[in-house]
């Protein structure tokens, strides 16, 4: 599984910052490419006269090229000198912007920042990353405003990978694997019985059952490590994860399952706000993903 061609969307914000930086890390172990996109809206009043269009239009070209410019310092400010990186600034709403940009570049990987808006807040609002994962057919890691500051390029040592032995699982673990493989990173495989106890010879069949479950090309593929725990799912992984310190977590998530409205409450939405690292999201095929991989296949798109 290969990651030639990595997307960054930014917005300027701390997270966004901070994804870029991961994204920079990334770009440099896995030998990719990175685009790293802007994207702003202009929309002109429907009242205003062909003279004042003519006059927005003039002062929103200046403006356009300052973004560019701030663009670029933005990305040498938290990108390495060496590392390879194309800025793309898309006049657009966000999410469209993005999917048009994966569809066209054929990326591989997203790497974005999220606010983690909560609550009803979020509902009204809405929010970026999720429209991203409703209709992506490629992994997005999501760094959140908990998953550490930007600074300084940092390497991929811990890559944590929670698994629940269905068909989404055993692609996040290949995922993870070529991360870990390609970043020379240690992967810690977690299934977590949702119980407050159990009796041991119970607990002992389910660490069969997982260390049997990892098949051997990923043993072979990186250092790994399986973990069992007890308890509820989202808090035993952040308790692992306090443990490790992953760079980031590794999950899978159906879209008819797991996102928009009904992404309240999962495991997958509840890493994402409160996740102390990164979350990588590993999406399941599903409705308005498969058009965008056909597409992306096929090479439609003209570049931005």
């Amino acid at each position: 599984m290969k990651f030639d061609h990595l997307l960054c969307p930014v917005d300027f914000s701390e997270p966004s910052a901070s994804a870029l930086r991961l994204a920079g890390a990334l770009t440099t172990a896995l030998h990719s490419d990175l685009h790293v996109l802007h994207a702003q809206r202009w929309e002109l009043p429907p009242y205003f006269t062909v003279a004042q269009t003519r006059k927005l239009q003039g002062q929103l070209q200046k403006s356009e090229k300052a973004a560019l410019k701030y663009l670029r310092a933005f990305v040498n400010e938290y990108l390495s000198e060496g590392t390879p990186r194309a800025c793309l600034l898309v006049e657009d709403d966000p999410v469209s912007a993005i999917l048009q940009s994966l569809r066209n570049l054929g990326s591989d990987l997203i790497v974005m920042g999220t606010h983690g808006r909560t609550g009803w807040n979020r509902i009204r609002l809405g929010s970026v990353l999720e429209g991203v994962l409703r209709q992506t057919p490629v992994p997005v890691l999501a760094v959140g405003p908990g998953a550490g500051r930007s600074g300084q390029q940092a390497g991929i040592h811990q890559v944590l990978c929670p698994v629940s032995f269905d068909n989404l699982s055993s692609t996040t673990i290949k995922v993870a694997a070529s991360l870990a493989q390609a970043t020379g990173a240690r992967l810690t495989v977690l299934h977590v019985v949702e119980a407050d106890s159990v009796p041991g010879t119970a607990l002992q069949a389910a660490e069969k059952q997982l260390c049997d479950w990892v098949a051997a090309e990923t043993k072979g593929q990186c250092s790994t490590r399986e973990v069992v725990r007890m308890g509820n799912a989202v808090e035993a992984i952040i308790r692992e994860a306090g443990k490790i310190q992953p760079d980031f977590v590794a999950i899978g998530a159906s879209p008819k399952v797991s996102l928009g409205s009904r992404l309240f409450g999962t495991t997958t939405e509840a890493l994402i706000r409160s996740a102390p690292c990164p979350v990588l999201v590993v999406p399941a095929p599903g409705p308005g993903t498969e058009s965008i991989s056909k597409e992306r296949a096929a090479g439609k798109g003209s570049p931005s």
